[in-house]
């Protein structure tokens, strides 16, 4: 029977030290700061969640517009190269609106008409954010550079003009849900450094 006596004292004993064990603090996880970065570019400083949802969605209107921009492009050249078209073309309908869909339109018919196209190759020098600037509707805006110089627009076997360069102020507009590009404001250049 001695041994019946002592179970319960163990049992006390070790509920004494499962009291006496000290429980580990619960500690909160440090709320992580926010960055923004500025849309000119800079270096990121902290910001608030309404600041930082701004720029998240600023940030994806930039790269919605620079495929679109990426997409017209390419059937740009892909039409100056074959030359030109009378009508609109799937890409351009998706991708341009606007008075800027209406000049390039005109341009590839005049093209077509005039029997020219361009050899060569034509390059996007650049392609950036402009921010704070816009047009009439547009919810963004980006300048380009093409490098037209290692290209030269032929008539049948003859050529007529070398290529330039070209700096763009391209203006978006959101049209049922799609970024399109509506304007644009271009110049010559020497350079498409610092365009």
């Amino acid at each position: 029977m001695p041994r019946v006596r002592s179970l319960p004292i163990v049992l006390v004993a070790l509920g004494m030290l499962a009291a006496c064990t000290p429980t580990p603090a619960v500690t909160a996880s440090p709320t992580p700061v926010l960055q923004c970065t500025p849309e000119a570019g800079g270096p990121p400083a902290p910001c608030s969640k309404a600041d930082h949802d701004a720029m998240v969605a600023k940030d994806a209107l930039y790269a919605e517009a620079e495929a679109v921009y990426r997409k017209y492009f390419d059937e740009r050249v892909r039409l100056w190269k074959s030359g030109g078209t009378l009508t609109s073309t799937p890409v351009l309908d998706e991708v341009t609106t606007g008075p800027f869909k209406d000049d390039n339109l005109r341009q590839f018919k005049q093209q077509a008409e005039s029997g020219w196209e361009v050899r060569g190759e034509v390059s996007l020098a650049v392609l950036r954010r402009n921010p704070g600037v816009s047009k009439g509707a547009s919810v963004v805006s980006l300048v380009s550079c093409t490098d037209q110089t290692k290209g030269t627009a032929y008539k049948g076997p003859t050529p007529m003009t070398p290529g330039t360069m070209t700096r763009d102020v391209l203006y978006f507009v959101k049209l049922d849900g799609a970024l399109k590009v509506w304007g644009a404001d271009g110049s010559g250049v020497t350079t498409c450094v610092g365009a």
